[in-house]
């Protein structure tokens, strides 16, 4: 006798619908099922049913971060996203302790200044704070004050202390990467995306903005030059770099983007008119896919300028090529562009660089040599004093010291330079700036322009990193969360404060 169980909703803790029929010789009950149920006992349940899983009718236990699930006849679980099974429970996809599908527990990293992390499902490191991905693993600081924090022309961008990148200023091309297009966004946002992924490094160049995730490089905003993605039009939202992986660093300039990757290899793309993506040309067509940089090996730290860049391959060696109209590829022999990299010239007597920073036409370098430990020296265009010697040249072809008052500056430990002035934090926590300030943008309370180092209001100690967009400067300081300050031009809403008034000293920016 055949009969069809009553298609009722199954939830935790209730009772099974019963089909039943007239007994046989010995009065039980009995249950024929229909395609897709099974038999509990004298009654149907579905098969999918985790409250009554396989021919046991066994309740399924539901884990945390997922649920139970059925399946052909066996108990299973199905995890949230972010998150993988890892036998009757679910893992989150990050954790070293339960890595990839296999739950394997990472062992502690084999190199130095690092600790286990798990990306992409493979066991992994994160470089600790002061220390930059590199070829060898992590190396210390010439350009890691800038990984969680970057400044374009006028916008900004930062990692949150919950691995969210979020970005304000300056959308009209999309750089802000929400994908809304407003047009000026006067607050943090978060990025599209950015929440899923574990974001190691921002980069924010002239209209457009990058990011490194998981190993892979994602861009989005301006998009004229296919310094973005290799199809035309801007994109409101990240979109990944095709043709590269292992990726350890981004950066980018007016139309030219550049990826370090773990080989110590770099490429670039987009604009090339005066050899800034490095491959021996100058053409003024877009190069539209990552294009390895000749005669470049072993880098471990990357940046870029306005129409060039550099890498270091060494703590003593730098290399850079693009524009040079200025000097700023500092081989004072040299001419106006070069399309490949060129040794800088102005590092000879130094013992260690500590921090790199590209401006528009200038280049600034913290460096220890025997007698001096923290000091900086700038070369290039220096027209507003970014050169932070004194002096106002239009082109400064041989190094010079930055001043603080009549000394020399010591003590540096990151530096960040934007359009036309240059800030350093100090091993104190503290940060100072030189050159223009027409828009408030070294932050010491004027509006008046300084071409030796001055002292950021309110900023003496307790910074770990700083930025610098084209009239604008932000910094990061403490640990747990860190406190978000930004001063200088916010014409654009580029300092996050929920207003559009330039500020000659630091505020506090919310949201971040």
């Amino acid at each position: 006798m055949s009969r069809r169980a009553l298609p009722v909703a199954l939830a935790a803790g209730a009772s099974l619908a019963l089909a039943c029929g007239a007994g046989g010789g010995n009065g039980s009950l009995d249950a024929s099922c229909d395609p897709g149920w099974h038999a509990c006992g004298t009654g149907c349940a579905p098969d999918a049913s985790p409250q009554s899983c396989g021919t046991l009718c066994t309740p399924c236990p539901g884990p945390g971060h997922g649920t139970a699930t059925c399946v052909s006849g066996a108990c299973g679980i199905a995890c949230d996203a972010g998150y993988h099974a890892c036998g009757a429970s679910c893992a989150d996809d990050a954790s070293p302790d339960s890595c990839g599908t296999s739950c394997t527990p990472c062992p502690p990293p084999a190199v130095a200044h690092a600790r286990a992390a798990c990306v992409a499902g493979a066991c992994d490191h994160i470089c600790d704070d002061g220390y930059a991905r590199c070829a060898a693993g992590c190396c210390g600081a010439p350009v890691a004050g800038l990984a969680r924090l970057a400044a374009g022309e006028a916008h900004t961008c930062g990692i949150t202390a919950a691995g969210e990148v979020k970005c304000w200023g300056l959308n009209a091309s999309g750089q802000v990467g929400d994908g809304s297009g407003v047009p000026n966004r006067l607050s943090p946002v978060p990025v599209a995306g950015s929440g899923s992924l574990t974001p190691l490094q921002v980069a924010a160049a002239f209209r457009h903005s990058c990011g490194v995730a998981q190993g892979n490089a994602y861009c989005w905003g301006d998009n004229w030059a296919l310094q973005v993605a290799p199809a035309s039009g801007n994109h409101g939202s990240p979109v990944p770099v095709p043709g590269i992986s292992d990726v350890r660093w981004m950066a980018g300039g007016w139309a030219h983007t550049c990826a370090l990757l773990g080989t110590g290899r770099v490429a670039c793309w987009g604009n090339g008119e005066v050899g800034q993506i490095g491959n021996g040309s100058a053409d003024p067509n877009a190069v539209a896919v990552p294009t390895p940089v000749s005669d470049l090996d072993g880098a471990f730290a990357l940046l870029a300028g306005y129409r060039f860049s550099c890498a270091l391959t060494d703590l003593t060696t730098m290399r850079c090529w693009g524009h040079n109209g200025s000097g700023q590829l500092g081989d004072p022999a040299a001419g106006t562009m070069a399309t490949t990299p060129i040794p800088v010239a102005n590092l000879g007597d130094v013992a260690a660089i500590r921090a790199v920073a590209l401006g528009q036409e200038h280049v600034c370098v913290a460096y220890d040599k025997p007698g001096a430990s923290g000091r900086v020296r700038c070369w290039g265009r220096g027209d507003a004093g970014q050169l932070g010697n004194g002096a106002t040249p239009a082109a400064q072809k041989e190094p010079v010291e930055v001043l603080a008052g009549s000394s020399p500056l010591e003590g540096v430990s990151a530096l960040a330079a934007g359009w036309a002035h240059t800030c350093a934090l100090t091993e104190a926590g503290g940060v100072k700036c030189w050159g223009s300030n027409a828009q408030g943008q070294l932050g010491d309370g004027t509006g008046t322009g300084r071409s030796t180092a001055v002292d950021v209001v309110g900023l003496a100690g307790g910074v770990a990193g700083i930025a610098a967009g084209f009239h604008h400067t932000c910094a990061l300081a403490g640990s747990s969360p860190p406190t978000l300050a930004c001063w200088g031009s916010n014409d654009q809403g580029q300092l996050g404060d929920g207003t559009q008034a330039s500020k000659l000293s630091p505020v506090t920016i919310a949201g971040f």
